[in-house]
């Protein structure tokens, strides 16, 4: 197959017909698609990356990699992207709640480095920066707007316009699709439609001092919960969740309820910059999706990142998952590559489909899990009880949150343990039977959130068994 030489860009002069022609073409050059087209390219597979916007873009998400991200990166081989943008290590969490806070440290260890906060424009420019370095990338300027099918079945390709309005078509043996949150072609590839479950208000503080220095940090409060953890030496971002299917309007009103309200739940010594930050008004508002994987099986194609799988931001899962969708997949693609079987690609697509949940599924379920936990009174309680006891009850449910740990029977003993936690507590401060409903209505609140986030994440048959009878005593 003849490659396109890397110099093209959206300045070449195409003729009308032009075929481009590579071994892998990727839709999107954002954090997966230019993380995954640098792990090819440093194996020397060519790539085609085509992107609309290659300048950069401020995003409120996306600026917290947990550790098992970190370790992505490492394993690919490009943990450069993180050096020269004024990262900040990320060493635990601190949870407020109510007047209390607890301190939670990342179970690092030798194998692990720490999580890393910044600002996501600069990672995402650091990455494809990297993309200039090897030979075998493409960087093309372009907006693809089809998938070109050689048959129902099989995809051979994408047609993208360039800035001057010519439509180019690039054959490939393997398309990826990784164009993001609003992915166009979402529906070819994943037969589950996304949802939005809320929206995140996001403010940079300037000249923040922390509570606790290189951690995040959890306010559970009555309002709403938020987040804050350090993105540069002197800034930290905020992110506030406002539930419902409608963003929330920034208005004066708004800005000072948010004050009003969020103030009190906050120390002393973040109130400051908290101010100022809503006082300058530059608050952006982003969506929070929930998607489930359910690829359409397609000859040619893939889709990965947020394109294919989203679930709430509140643990900053995102990114983690993206990298390791990178990972997973493109260690397959080399593979096949180098032993000269890239006709049968397909086989290592539907082996990476499958195996997903058993490496992203504890990401996604504890996600959408400790959202909804936070969201109810008594779970939230029960939950920051049950981690202030320390010791492997702390260490290990943040081993899961972090990414260190993926395994879902360690998470789904520690969500149980924390719902029979809270409502045996609720006996001993009163054993009666109201306390004994209000005990097993809490166990069955705990039931019903996790129970379909886990069906969706191909639990084991007697994961299902225990599934189906948990709804004979708990229905939604």
């Amino acid at each position: 197959m003849e490659v396109l030489d890397k110099k093209i860009s959206a300045t070449h002069s195409f003729n009308e017909n032009e075929k481009i022609q590579t071994q892998v073409c990727i839709v999107g050059g954002g954090v997966t698609g230019a993380s995954l087209a640098a792990f090819l390219g440093k194996q020397q597979i060519p790539v085609v990356i085509i992107e609309k916007e290659w300048n950069e873009v401020d995003r409120i998400v996306g600026e917290l990699l947990q550790p098992g991200g970190v370790q992505q990166l490492k394993n690919m081989g490009i943990e450069q992207v993180l050096e020269g943008i004024d990262a900040q290590p990320v060493y635990g969490y601190s949870i407020f709640r109510k007047g209390k806070s607890i301190q939670v440290a990342y179970p690092l260890g030798d194998d692990f480095s720490p999580g890393m906060g910044f600002r996501n424009g600069k990672f995402v420019q650091n990455i494809r920066a990297l993309l200039n370095e090897l030979p075998s990338v493409t960087r093309i300027h372009g907006n693809v707007t089809e998938l070109v099918y050689e048959n129902e079945r099989k995809i051979s390709g994408v047609k993208y316009v360039t800035e001057d309005g010519k439509i180019v078509e690039v054959e490939a043996g393997l398309t990826v699709v990784c164009d993001g949150i609003f992915s166009r072609f979402r529906e070819q590839l994943n037969a589950e439609r996304h949802r939005i479950t809320g929206f995140f208000a996001g403010l940079v503080l300037e000249n923040a001092t922390l509570p606790t220095p290189s951690h995040g940090h959890v306010f559970i409060t009555d309002q709403t919960p938020f987040l804050v953890y350090p993105i540069t030496s002197t800034s930290a971002r905020m992110l506030i969740d406002f539930p419902g299917d409608q963003p929330p309007r920034i208005t004066d009103e708004f800005k000072s309820k948010l004050k009003s309200k969020l103030v009190d739940d906050m120390p002393e010594i973040l109130r400051p910059s908290f101010i100022r930050a809503v006082d300058e008004g530059q608050i952006k508002i982003m969506p929070n999706h929930k998607l489930n994987v359910q690829p359409v099986l397609v000859e040619g194609a893939v889709m990965v990142g947020d394109a294919l799988n989203m679930r709430h931001p509140l643990t900053g899962g995102g990114m983690t998952v993206a990298f390791t969708d990178v990972y997973q997949l493109g260690k397959r693609i080399i593979d096949y590559y180098h032993h000269g079987a890239f006709e049968t690609i397909d086989q290592a697509i539907q082996d990476f489909y499958s195996s997903k949940s058993s490496y992203t599924g504890s990401i996604n379920v504890l996600a959408d899990a400790l959202y909804g936990v936070m969201s109810d009174d008594e779970l939230s309680e029960a939950c920051f009880d049950y981690l202030a006891q320390g010791g492997h009850y702390a260490s290990e449910p943040v081993s899961l949150l972090s990414a260190i740990s993926r395994n879902k029977k360690l998470l789904i003993k520690h969500f149980f343990a924390v719902a029979w936690f809270g409502a045996l507590n609720k006996l001993k401060k009163s054993f009666s039977l109201h306390s004994i409903r209000q005990s097993y209505l809490m166990i069955g609140r705990a039931t019903v959130l996790v129970r379909p986030l886990l069906l969706a994440e191909k639990p084991s048959w007697m994961m299902k068994q225990l599934l189906t009878f948990s709804n004979l005593l708990y229905k939604r």
